[in-house]
């Protein structure tokens, strides 16, 4: 059938259905990327991580929490997570994710210790505040 025969509307109702469209979509990666992280997790015997949305943002300055270094686009950051606890460490790039580079330098591999620390001692601090709590 050609364009002509169909009733498409006013161009706003287009715009509109193509952006309702798009979220629609958005939507569905979202689930699906959080479904993947699950079953990933499940094969590999760790916990999963946090939901996305249940995580900070990812930082506006498009620099990883670990190394430092510039990401190119938000959605190359990797949402770092605690294998033994499923916490949210950080938004970090992929070589921090992957610990490509890692033997290579050793100004990354102690960026990546301190990184890791720094979350330990913000789990102990967390704990301690819970027990003081429970106690009361």
């Amino acid at each position: 059938m050609r364009a002509e025969a169909y009733d498409w509307g006013d161009a706003e109702a287009g715009l509109l259905h193509r952006r309702l469209a798009a979220e629609r979509e958005a939507a569905m990666r979202r689930a699906n990327r959080e479904d993947t992280r699950i079953k990933h997790a499940r094969r590999f015997g760790h916990r999963p991580p946090p939901f996305e949305k249940d995580c900070p943002p990812r930082p506006d300055d498009n620099r990883c929490q670990c190394c430092g270094e510039l990401v190119r686009g938000s959605k190359n950051f990797h949402l770092d997570h605690c294998h033994k606890t499923g916490a949210f460490r950080g938004w970090i790039c992929s070589g921090c994710n992957t610990g490509t580079g890692l033997a290579d330098s050793i100004d990354r591999l102690e960026k990546r210790i301190t990184f890791l620390r720094a979350h330990e001692k913000k789990m102990k601090r967390l704990a301690l505040i819970k027990e003081v709590h429970k106690n009361m």
